[in-house]
């Protein structure tokens, strides 16, 4: 779908079932290199270190956490560029 439509940012999870994170995230930002991608994650351990490979490969944005608060989901999609890293996002 982000190779044949157009969006303004894609909301991901750095958790998959069927691939991890990162190849997750690197297929996103090479099919939409224009749109804003934000990952998402839950408080589980990143196993797959998927947050600093993301990073590596030119995640920007700090890392939204589940359950996501409307009011900071809102800044995150209004301001641009989004807000720099903070340590705790989830409120």
């Amino acid at each position: 779908l982000a190779k044949s439509m157009s969006y303004d940012v894609i909301i991901s999870s750095v958790k998959h079932n069927d691939m991890g994170g990162t190849a997750a995230f690197r297929a996103l930002k090479e099919a939409a290199p224009k749109t804003r991608i934000l990952l998402t994650q839950g408080f589980e351990y990143d196993a797959g270190h998927t947050v600093v490979n993301a990073r590596q490969a030119g995640y920007q944005f700090p890392i939204l956490f589940k359950p996501l608060q409307e009011k900071i989901l809102i800044q995150w999609l209004t301001s641009d560029p989004p807000p720099a890293r903070t340590t705790n996002v989830a409120g």
